[in-house]
């Protein structure tokens, strides 16, 4: 026999709603829409928000670099409304199997915590974390 229900979770003024679960000899994977990744060009590189907001960045250095993310004023433009606390993860993946990249964020409005190296032929994943909304904001990125 197959019984199905719906899961909902509230956190302050957002709420998740899963997709239903059934307890049967089938199971059911939750698929949603993701934007393409963002390949970044073979040299050092400032990302743009948009590129970080795909959640995957990928890279072939042509040889050891540094890859900058934005100021913080340019992720609050392109999340408008935000508030401290606001938080994503990212992905960015080192496809060369010679070179190393270092992750590094804008040095006015960002901090970086944990290592900032991404080894060749690897991936690292990072949380993003306004810290401040006011002004340019500021942010604080994770090594996960």
């Amino acid at each position: 026999m197959s019984q199905s229900r719906n899961i909902s979770r509230s956190f302050g003024s957002i709420v998740l709603n899963d997709a239903p679960l059934k307890s049967s000899s089938t199971s059911q994977v939750a698929i949603s829409a993701a934007p393409a990744a963002s390949s970044l060009t073979v040299s050092a590189t400032t990302v743009t928000a948009a590129q970080v907001l795909t959640g995957l960045l990928t890279q072939s250095p042509s040889s050891a670099l540094t890859v900058t993310l934005p100021t913080s004023a340019a992720f609050l433009a392109s999340l408008p409304g935000s508030a401290v606390g606001d938080s994503f993860v990212f992905t960015y993946i080192n496809l060369n199997g010679t070179n190393a990249a270092t992750i590094a964020v804008d040095s006015g409005t960002g901090t970086l915590v944990g290592a900032a190296g991404v080894a060749l032929s690897t991936s690292a994943r990072f949380q993003f974390r306004f810290t401040s909304v006011t002004g340019s904001g500021t942010y604080t990125v994770y090594r996960l």
